[in-house]
């Protein structure tokens, strides 16, 4: 029986949300008025507010962003492919308002990135080319998946899972599970790397957004354009820092922290994707030792579309 407790804000929410939207308030406040006083402890309440509120719209951008980026051919073929003009009209907007300005702010090799999800599932697919885990792992994975949740219909081999036409909604249904059963036992590993890898990936945003507004900011301030829009002082504009300093400083700090957070994303996902797996295996070996049984019970329709 799970225990109760108060409402609190979790690990995931802190690193993935609260904490990246602090750090982008904090790399605005320069240019609030220079008379603006943060010193009292009556401000912090409203900056972990709106850092919050921010936090989660850099984290839906993220995962927009994560979810929805493929290659430009791979749309364009897609979009041959589609009967509805809704869906043509969806990929038409993908392709040429996220893959293609993407692919020309970080080039082709953003696009070999792919989301915690789809990796979870390249790994268990016998038909993609997983990195992480090996065969028998897999394979063992899968057997105590299917003994768990009998209600997915997987079949007995992993490998026929390529023979179905609905198997991705099949994976979506068993990631969703193992997610869950990890998430209410609460003692894995996983979701502290859940929580770092998320985290990385809203940096990545966050760095991004930071370097255009300093780079805006450094720009206008060098046409002389600034001071008619500005009638105050900021913060930085006391400092007395030249515009010729701070545009190429900006890009060299944006430019090693989207290296950084887009290198650190990749490595913990792979290693959030690794302990999801052994934390649901070691979790799962403790309750059948036990006699305990886990019920997350989704009905599966054969004829239902998605």
């Amino acid at each position: 029986m799970l225990g109760n407790s108060s409402p609190r804000i979790s690990l995931y929410s802190f690193f993935s949300v609260l904490l990246p939207g602090v750090v982008f308030l904090l790399g605005v406040i320069p240019f609030l008025p220079s008379k603006t006083s943060l010193g009292s402890l009556g401000v912090l309440l409203p900056i972990l507010a709106i850092g919050f509120a921010v936090g989660q719209a850099v984290h839906t951008v993220a995962v927009a962003i994560e979810s929805n980026s493929s290659k430009s051919e791979e749309i364009k073929e897609m979009m041959n492919e589609a009967t509805s003009r809704r869906e043509k009209a969806n990929l038409w907007f993908k392709r040429w308002f996220i893959a293609e300005p993407l692919r020309q702010l970080f080039g082709d090799q953003y696009f070999e990135n792919t989301s915690h999800r789809k990796r979870f599932i390249n790994e268990l697919n016998t038909n993609q080319d997983g990195e992480i885990l090996d065969t028998e792992v897999c394979n063992s994975f899968y057997e105590v998946s299917r003994g768990t949740f009998p209600e997915l219909n997987l079949p007995e081999s992993r490998t026929d899972l390529d023979e179905n036409g609905d198997t991705a909604r099949r994976f979506d249904l068993l990631y969703g599970n193992i997610r869950s059963v990890v998430h209410i036992d609460g003692r894995g590993r996983s979701r502290s790397f859940q929580a770092i890898y998320s985290f990385c990936r809203s940096m990545w945003i966050v760095s991004i957004c930071l370097f255009l507004i300093y780079a805006i900011y450094s720009m206008l301030s060098m046409i002389g354009v600034l001071s008619e829009l500005a009638s105050y002082t900021s913060f930085i504009g006391t400092l007395d820092i030249s515009s010729r300093i701070l545009a190429p400083a900006a890009f060299i700090i944006a430019v090693g922290s989207f290296k950084l957070f887009n290198t650190a994303k990749q490595n913990y996902q792979k290693y959030y994707i690794q302990y999801l797996i052994s934390d649901f295996l070691i979790l799962q070996s403790d309750r059948i030792a036990s006699g305990q049984q886990v019920d997350l019970s989704h009905s599966f329709d054969e004829g239902e579309s998605e």
